[in-house]
């Protein structure tokens, strides 16, 4: 399989905890998969100290290695 890549996801800080960073991220898992459906993960750059890891690993993304890449395996 393939790997995708999401480059950037950015939420305005006042506009932070109510859901809208994990709704526009499954949006876009979704119609990264309907696009490209030979995809077998999708790659996550993202830093250590980034609030929004637990969110990213409750939609599945695991740590790849330790210079900060998530990585999102399709189940």
């Amino acid at each position: 399989g393939e790997t995708g890549f999401l480059l950037h996801i950015v939420i305005d800080p006042k506009y932070r905890r109510r859901g809208l960073g994990k709704s526009l991220l499954i949006h876009s898992l979704g119609s990264l998969y309907e696009t490209e459906r030979n995809l077998s993960k999708i790659e996550l750059a993202v830093t250590l100290s980034n609030p929004a890891l637990f969110m990213y690993e409750s939609l599945g993304f695991k740590i790849l290695n330790e210079s900060s890449t998530y990585v999102w395996k399709k189940r």
